[in-house]
């Protein structure tokens, strides 16, 4: 269970942060209208989610940017021939 809070805690609390702000703070001091808090919101998630998100096997935008990613595709590759490894020792 506590993985699971320590995994889900990386998504919620950007998102959280980000509807705090742009949400509730600036919407209730009537900087913008709700509607607009909502489309702010959305993209910024959506734009959060594209820059520091992967699929499995794929390096993030960010990490392509900064460069960083060597390790990850090593160590996925290291990973696969595990499994590869595994998976044969299973069939036989």
């Amino acid at each position: 269970m506590l993985d699971h809070i320590k995994v889900m805690t990386v998504f919620c609390v950007p998102v959280a942060v980000l509807s705090v702000v742009f949400g509730d703070l600036l919407v209730g001091m009537e900087v913008y209208p709700c509607y607009v808090g909502y489309v702010i919101n959305t993209v910024l998630v959506v734009g959060l989610w594209g820059l520091l998100g992967r699929s499995p096997g794929r390096r993030s935008l960010l990490d392509v940017v900064l460069g960083r990613g060597d390790a990850l595709s090593s160590r996925n590759s290291s990973e696969e021939e595990d499994e590869a490894g595994e998976k044969t020792a299973l069939l036989s």
